[in-house]
């Protein structure tokens, strides 16, 4: 009896059992994970091309079905990187819960609703923190009240933005 396949499944096992949140499924795979059914997963969103789910999060190891209510903002932010926090559906998605872009092309994000101060234009961050902008483009200022990334040049005298949702 051949003892090298049942090392291997005693090695990934052992891998998988290390690991601090649930495996993300794999488009080869399609596994389900294990507790805990919340997670939080960081990437790049892709579009997919279907109705079903139309954004997906690849992940250096993982291409994840992005879907719910809070997933249809993420259209928006193609090829930007975000955090995701959800929790898994039985078909090897991700319903998510909330999202933060992190990164655009390369450059740190902000990701806010954008507000008029007395003095300037500000990110009012999930946390409830404010983020002043120094430089905000009239384009930007036109958008008070909707959601925005943002990222400023290292000075913060050139600014880039672009629109996640519309003001409500």
């Amino acid at each position: 009896m051949n003892s090298k396949p049942f090392v291997a499944l005693a090695c990934v096992l052992a891998l998988c059992a290390c690991r601090d949140q649930a495996p993300a499924p794999t488009a080869a795979a399609h596994t389900l994970p294990t507790a805990p059914s919340r997670t939080e997963l960081a990437g790049i969103v892709v579009r997919s091309g279907t109705d079903i789910s139309p954004v997906y999060l690849q992940m250096p190891d993982a291409l994840v079905p992005l879907q719910g209510g809070a997933a249809s903002p993420m259209t928006s932010v193609i090829g930007a990187e975000v955090q995701v926090r959800g929790t898994w559906d039985g078909n090897a998605a991700l319903i998510v819960e909330s999202f933060t872009v992190t990164a655009v092309n390369g450059l740190p994000a902000i990701d806010g609703i954008l507000e008029a101060m007395t003095d300037c234009y500000a990110l009012r961050l999930v946390d409830g923190s404010v983020h002043r902008l120094t430089a905000a483009p009239a384009e930007l200022q036109a958008h008070v009240g909707a959601r925005v990334w943002v990222t400023e040049s290292a000075d913060a005298t050139e600014v880039a933005f672009g629109v996640i949702q519309v003001a409500q």
